[in-house]
């Protein structure tokens, strides 16, 4: 089994409750956490600048699931900096811009994987490649880089697009954040939009997520973690968990339950275990509740 990440890797600092933390970030990073150790094999496309860690790239890529198609250019690294003001809700500041992800050596290399995932994170992947993409493997995208912009003062901010410039990919994935900036989300549902989307997934932060697959609406509760826990990097673990939980025989609800527990997991910086992820696994499933439209609206609306 294989699979891709189409993203930039970022340079960060995150501050949240009073505490200042800084490191490689962006989703590359995150989910090829999640594929270290799963016997999956991951393709990372990226694009790094100069100020990018070596070290780090050569610890990254010298793990047996990670191949690493990684350019170098001679421009400063994307950085952020994400002020968390509340659980999930942050101030986010685009300190140096991004630059586009070269895939010249893409097509050969992707023709056998089982899943792509394009990810973003400040317009390093043009719109336009995704119809190229998805002729060569099942397409999971979460769409925050195609959204953002970066204002004068690099406090990023989000841009209106519609859901069909995403080219009904399997598996699209949006925050609570992200969906009133895309035309379509909310129809979809409220099942007033027929697509060819397989899996719409919203996350609600501490509120869990939901999920439309085969035509329904599904509410997957979150596992509680506390309250102290630093959120950077959840929305790209739940993504590649999800698609490592397709690849392992999960289905549908069943693949976003593992990817809740896993990414809770994740949340409170404990050792990932398989009894560990089924415990979880079981308490969320528990809870797990199908929604008609009105209560998907009202969940999305105050999650």
């Amino acid at each position: 089994m294989k699979t891709a990440v189409v993203g930039g890797f970022t340079l960060d600092t995150n501050e949240y409750r009073g505490v200042v933390k800084e490191g490689v970030g962006g989703p590359p990073h995150y989910i090829s956490g999640v594929f270290i150790g799963s016997g999956v094999e991951l393709l990372i496309f990226s694009t790094v600048g100069r100020d990018f860690p070596r070290d780090y790239l050569e610890r990254l890529c010298s793990h047996r699931e990670i191949t690493c198609l990684i350019n170098r250019v001679d421009h400063p690294n994307i950085r952020f900096r994400n002020i968390y003001l509340d659980g999930y809700t942050r101030i986010q500041y685009a300190e140096s811009p991004g630059y586009i992800v070269e895939l010249e050596r893409a097509s050969s290399l992707l023709r056998d994987t089982n899943y792509i995932i394009v990810s973003p994170v400040l317009n390093e992947v043009p719109l336009d490649i995704l119809p190229y993409l998805k002729n060569l493997g099942r397409l999971a995208v979460d769409p925050q880089g195609f959204l953002r912009s970066r204002g004068e003062d690099n406090r990023v901010r989000m841009d209106r697009l519609d859901i069909s410039v995403f080219g009904d990919p399997h598996i699209l994935k949006a925050s609570i954040d992200e969906l009133p900036f895309i035309d379509g989300g909310m129809d979809i549902l409220m099942g007033n939009r027929d697509t060819g989307i397989e899996m719409f997934i919203v996350t609600l932060g501490e509120a869990g997520s939901i999920i439309h697959v085969e035509g329904d609406p599904y509410h997957i509760p979150a596992y509680p973690v506390g309250e102290e826990f630093d959120p950077t990097g959840a929305g790209d673990v739940f993504l590649g968990s999800l698609v490592i939980g397709l690849l392992t025989g999960y289905h549908g609800i069943d693949a976003a339950v593992y990817a809740t527990a896993y990414t809770s997991i994740f949340l409170s910086s404990i050792e990932s275990t398989r009894d560990e992820i089924n415990r979880r696994m079981e308490f969320i499933w528990r809870r797990v509740r199908k929604l008609d439209s009105g209560e998907a609206v009202k969940l999305v609306r105050s999650p």
